[in-house]
């Protein structure tokens, strides 16, 4: 035979003999315990019967939608929510806030962000907007959740 054939190499090896062990005790029978008793059912915890409405303790979570909308609740825009803050900015200057020079009206609008004084709980906001570039510091602190979509 040569040392090319490969199948060869396996034709000519006699299979080694299966040596049986020897053979084990069988096993011992698992002892069934005594069932426990059946005992009345459990009150139900407190969770389940309570009524679940908010408490004054609770509240919903304040929401900032960056670039994305909200398919269910109730949302609202950042500019329509600060169109009173706007409009008292563009009187003090006399002015459109776009057109205070070096994003002044921008700012002063952002540093007048110091709580989520906004009739709803989630605001959408586009990333392209000067608001969202000169005050996305004072927004992203108020906001409890945010939530960044894609453009």
């Amino acid at each position: 035979m040569s040392t090319n054939d490969f199948f060869g190499l396996f034709a000519e090896t006699a299979p080694e003999p299966i040596q049986e062990s020897a053979p084990e005790s069988a096993p011992e029978p698992i002892q069934e315990s005594a069932p426990e008793p059946i005992q009345e059912s459990a009150p139900e915890p407190a969770w389940v019967t309570e009524d679940l409405t908010l408490k004054p303790e609770h509240y919903a979570p304040n929401i900032l939608l960056i670039d994305a909308v909200a398919t269910t609740g109730e949302s609202s825009h950042m500019l329509d929510e600060l169109a009173p803050l706007i409009k008292d900015i563009e009187r003090q200057h006399q002015r459109p806030i776009s057109m205070i020079p070096y994003d002044e009206g921008w700012k002063i609008l952002g540093s007048r962000l110091t709580s989520w004084g906004f009739r709803k709980n989630i605001i959408t906001i586009d990333s392209s907007h000067p608001l969202y570039r000169h005050c996305s510091h004072a927004l992203l602190a108020l906001a409890d959740i945010v939530v960044r979509g894609t453009r």
